[in-house]
């Protein structure tokens, strides 16, 4: 018996989809294209907000810059990857313009 569509998780199947795995990692190549489309900055002690940080490879990359980084992300599997991942990213979920999630919540 199928969900009613209310219970239906739209992101179902999306990080197979994305070709997703090892969340908040990142390698040379994420690097060197990160680097490049920023135009080599210096993020040491900047503020940065990602906007649906997916799995999280460009806000690895950020921290490891030394910025002070915050990710938002709708997609709860993904908020739960964060923690266990063990990242010090502040994670909140926006829906209908109210946080369900707030600072300090786990």
């Amino acid at each position: 018996m199928s969900k009613p569509q209310a219970e239906t998780d739209s992101y179902d199947g999306y990080e197979a989809w994305k070709g997703w795995s090892a969340g908040f990692t990142y390698d040379a190549g994420d690097a060197l294209s990160f680097s490049r489309e920023l135009n080599d900055p210096d993020l040491k002690g900047k503020a940065v907000l990602e906007l649906g940080f997916g799995e999280g490879r460009l806000l690895a990359w950020l921290r490891d810059q030394g910025a002070r980084v915050v990710g938002t992300e709708i997609n709860e599997r993904l908020l739960d990857a964060a923690k266990e991942a063990g990242s010090r990213y502040t994670a909140r979920i926006y829906r209908n313009c109210r946080s369900s999630r707030g600072p300090g919540s786990t």
